[in-house]
């Protein structure tokens, strides 16, 4: 229809967050408000619904992250914290199981990054470490359980 349709407000306001499709859903996670900073929390949309529902918590609070589904589960990276610590940290959730688990930390500390999925891997591009915008790029491989810093 070309035109942009609205609709209904998400549970909790929030900024700075992720979101991806999982499904017939879209998934928000994390992202800051005023009244918690940081969030842990979640929520999916249903494109059939139209309705929001909750969704597990992440297991860390984290505002500014990435995220990205790959082999169907969604894996959030990086953000800040509620003591705006930088995160390294990384953690993905399994629709089979409704459970989020840690997974290896990236090499670098970075918000305001970008994630994406090409041929079976995750790719972590650019940010901020806190001292200066990043060039820099990572990938995780999901036989490995591995991060792998890509050369310039």
């Amino acid at each position: 229809t070309q035109r942009w349709n609205e609709t209904k407000p998400m549970r909790t306001p929030r900024h700075g967050h992720a979101a991806v499709s999982l499904g017939n859903s879209i998934v928000v996670m994390g992202g800051y408000n005023a009244t918690c900073g940081s969030l842990s929390s979640a929520e999916h949309y249903s494109t059939t619904s139209r309705q929001w529902s909750g969704f597990p918590s992440m297991n860390e609070a984290r505002s500014r992250c990435a995220a990205a589904v790959l082999n169907g589960k969604i894996i959030v990276v990086g953000g800040c914290d509620r003591n705006h610590n930088i995160l390294s940290s990384a953690e993905e959730y399994d629709p089979t199981t409704g459970v989020w688990s840690s997974i290896p930390p990236m090499h670098h500390k970075r918000f305001g990054c970008a994630a994406a999925v090409l041929d079976g891997w995750l790719y972590v591009v650019g940010g901020h470490d806190g001292n200066k915008r990043l060039s820099s790029a990572e990938v995780y491989d999901p036989a490995t359980r591995c991060w792998s810093l890509i050369p310039h």
